[in-house]
């Protein structure tokens, strides 16, 4: 005669692996009657409150090795078991929003660099933050610099100058910021907006050339290119893409 398969159909029951049942059984946390005749397991109904147990502290995040315990423990015990538990997911919920935001943060760049190549360059007027150049050393400063690229990349510039292409790397900063490259903008100024796009290894090999034609065409010398960091990504080779301003003379 087949012997019946009564731990999965207690499986079927609650909707859970029958290796997860059986393992609750071999660490203690339930257990099962055995029929006298047979040694066959059945579902009685403390085991039931017990496996009904197990999934809600487990619906609550509560490790097993902590569940095992729970049947030992007075209320005041419980209720420090429960907290602490509850402390430790607000800190979980808090860095999966902050990560949520970064992520979403992410997509808002991803729409600008899409929008940006599909307008090439256009007017706009703007007052752009100081510019502050890196210094060619791994100063103590830089070490500093290397943490502001952790907390916010999109701070970090690219200043290119038309006449000679010399390129330099820094950072968007505050007013009172002492060495700046470039001082804050008292105004609005016009500026041609667009994307610059440069070649991961070699930031000689970039688009700004086609950049300033296009501020040619339209009737204007151009000064420095400066630009906000967006995003790393590959087309045909891997690019960094800024947001650019081109100073119009």
């Amino acid at each position: 005669m087949k012997r019946k398969n009564y731990i999965k159909e207690i499986s079927d029951v609650f909707q859970i692996p029958p290796s997860s049942l059986r393992y609750w059984e071999n660490e203690s946390l339930i257990k099962f009657p055995r029929n006298s005749k047979n040694n066959y397991r059945f579902l009685s109904f403390q085991t039931m409150i017990d496996i009904c147990d197990i999934i809600f502290y487990r619906d609550l995040s509560i490790p097993l090795k902590e569940i095992k315990l729970i049947p030992c423990m007075d209320i005041d015990e419980l209720d420090s078991t429960l907290n602490k538990n509850k402390e430790r997911l607000t800190k979980e919920f808090h860095k999966i929003k902050k990560t949520i935001e970064k992520i979403e943060s992410k997509e808002i760049i991803i729409e600008k660099v899409k929008y940006l190549e599909s307008n090439p360059s256009y007017i706009e007027k703007q007052i752009l933050s100081p510019i502050k150049l890196f210094d060619d050393s791994m100063s103590h400063e830089n070490k500093e610099l290397i943490q502001l690229y952790l907390s916010n990349p999109n701070e970090f510039a690219i200043v290119i100058d038309s006449k000679t292409s010399a390129t330099h790397y820094g950072y968007f900063t505050s007013e009172t910021d002492k060495g700046v490259f470039r001082q804050k903008d008292r105004c609005e100024k016009t500026y041609l907006k667009g994307l610059l796009k440069v070649e991961y290894d070699n930031m000689i090999n970039n688009n700004h050339n086609e950049l300033i034609s296009n501020a040619n065409s339209l009737g204007y010398k151009t000064g420095l290119i400066m630009g906000r960091y967006l995003i790393t990504a590959c087309e045909d080779k891997r690019y960094d893409y800024y947001e650019v301003w081109i100073e119009l003379l």
